[in-house]
Order: C-alpha cells, then structure tokens, then sequence
C-alpha cells in the first residue's frame, strides 16, 4: 500500500500531458452545440467550452469547485450516453449512481473522469434534494480505506453528464447547477466526436492553459437560469393547497397528517413521490 502511495499517477492526466494532435479549431470550438449534437444553441455554445475545461482542471487541480453540469434532454435511443462516452472514454466513463449517494456511489466516482446522472429526472425525484445539491457540489469526499485507520479526504476529479428525457428540475433552488440542453430527435454525432476527441481534449487542455474560467459568467447564468425555468416542475398540489391553507385562520402551523387528510392521500401512498 505504501508502495502503492509513492508511486500514484492519474492516467487521464498522462492522456491530457501526452496528446500529440492538433486542437479542435475555432469553427468547431465556438460552436459546440453543433459539434457535439447538431444543434443551434447560443446558451450551449458559451456552456460547453468552459465545462470540457472544468473537466480538464479536475485533472490537474483534483478538488477545485465545480458546480455546474449540463443535462442532455432527448428521446431514448439518440445516443446521449453513447456521447459521453465517446467524449471522456470508454475507461474513464461511468454510471450507476443510486438515490442513496452513499460510500459506494463515492467509490464509483474515484474511478471515472465522466459520471453519467442516467435519467437525472428519476435521480431527482427519488433523492432528497438538499442531500443532491451538496452530492453534486462536494469538492472532496471523505472515506475509509480498507487496513487504513481513520478516514482520509479524497479530492474529486471527476465531473458529471446527466441525461433525461423529461424534465429533473423539481427544486428552483438547484438549478444553478444544471444547464438544461434541449436536444433533437435525430442521433448525434458520435462517431464524429470519437474521432476527434483527442483534438477535443487538446483544446481544452490548451483553454486551461491560457487560463479561460470554467464556469460562466453572470450575464450567462442570468440567461442559463431563465431557460432552465422553462423546465422547473410545476408542484401539481401548490394551488390546491394554496387555497386551503388560506382557509386555516391564524393557525401557526399545518401538521402533515392533515395535509394527508385533506388530500385523501392514504397511509401507504405517504412517500417522497407525494411528500
């Protein structure tokens, strides 16, 4: 183990330090969207470049913040998860985050450089949202390593790319850290983008470089959060409950049994679906 310690190297970074070809070019750069999933989006282009560096920083600096993922909205079938995988490589490429987030999903984590969020909107119903929000911003996670004592901070180098096909955002307060991309019902490009991943990756690579910020400005959130309120999940009991809640006086408080009650919502119907 000590042994094992003195000589740890990451191998997405010798891929990063060793890539021989020529970087993507502008024509492609600026215009991600298209490159990546055929599309036209303004909000995408100005996304994507700083991601695909946010990607490489985790390389290079393990543990640097990184808040923002994008969400792929598409059919079945397209090929969103096909794409993250072109992009980051079959090897450094995983999924199958379960709702607990706990230690196992943690592990999964040290072992890729893309962690797919698979059907983020299934993810976000069944997590507690609190409990997602730290998950997804956690910039190091605490473990215990088997014949090691105590628990020791493992930094993350890994980012996520989520998919969906119908809308994940059912908390306004989280979707800071998502960036919804709409796309077409055509496949994407992925035997495209597998053949110039490496000149991807040495674009990105050269932007961290130079020293471009991986995560967007304010004039792009501003605009990122007003696209993403077009996928916020209308709660289907807040008029209903809006109205009856009117109807409660001066009362300090409801108990939840009698919302239950007044929403005819039975003892064994009582979960997070309905909460």
């Amino acid at each position: 183990i000590e042994l094992a310690h003195q000589n740890e190297f990451d191998p997405v970074a010798v891929y990063l330090n060793n890539l021989k070809v020529g970087p993507l070019p502008d024509e492609d750069w600026k215009y991600l969207g298209r490159f990546l999933f055929n599309i036209e989006d303004e909000i995408a282009d100005a996304f994507l470049p700083r991601y695909l560096v946010s990607a490489v920083a985790r390389v290079i600096n393990p543990g640097c913040q990184v808040r923002q993922t994008p969400v792929l909205m598409g059919g079945q079938g397209i090929g969103k998860t096909e794409m993250g995988r072109a992009l980051f490589g079959a090897d450094h490429y995983g999924d199958g985050l379960t709702p607990a987030l706990d230690i196992d999903d943690v592990t999964r984590l040290q072992y890729v450089w893309g962690m797919e969020l698979g059907e983020l909107n299934g993810l976000t119903r069944r997590t507690q949202q609190e409990k997602l929000k730290a998950f997804l911003s956690r910039r190091a996670d605490l473990v215990r390593r088997k014949y090691a004592p105590g628990t020791e901070p493992i930094q993350r180098r890994s980012v996520f790319w989520a998919t969906t096909n119908k809308s994940p955002l059912t908390d306004n307060t989280g979707s800071t850290r998502f960036v919804m991309i709409q796309l077409g019902d055509d496949k994407l490009p992925v035997s495209r983008v597998l053949g110039a991943r490496d000149a991807i990756w040495a674009r990105a690579y050269a932007e961290f470089r130079s020293g471009l910020q991986y995560w967007s400005t304010d004039e792009e959130m501003d605009a990122i959060l007003k696209r993403n309120a077009d996928y916020d999940l209308v709660d289907p009991w807040s008029e209903i409950l809006g109205d009856w809640l009117k109807c409660q006086g001066t009362a300090a408080y409801v108990k939840r049994d009698q919302i239950y009650d007044f929403l005819k919502i039975l003892p064994e119907r009582q979960n997070n679906y309905n909460a």
